[in-house]
């Protein structure tokens, strides 16, 4: 793999998107609420925009999910969703 390739991997693995929507030191379950709720406040197109009724039983794979926002929007509604 090249330098530039690394360089990208290992900024995206120490800042992940959305991880300051949140306050770390409140339990998982507040932090991660945090974060989707200020996602969807701050990007209020997002969730009209995933359809997320339209994957119910259906396999979704998220490629790239970060903290998994969307992964866990997605598997609430009932899909099956892959996230790496």
């Amino acid at each position: 793999m090249s330098t530039h390739f690394n360089e990208c991997e290992d900024f995206w693995n120490r800042y992940p998107c959305n991880a300051r929507r949140g306050d770390p030191t409140q339990s998982d379950e507040v932090y991660f609420g945090q974060i989707r709720a200020n996602k969807a406040k701050a990007e209020p197109h997002i969730l009209p925009f995933m359809e997320l009724d339209r994957w119910v039983g259906k396999e979704v794979l998220d490629v790239g999910c970060g903290l998994g926002t969307q992964s866990v929007w997605f598997a609430q509604r009932g899909a099956w969703v892959t996230a790496t």
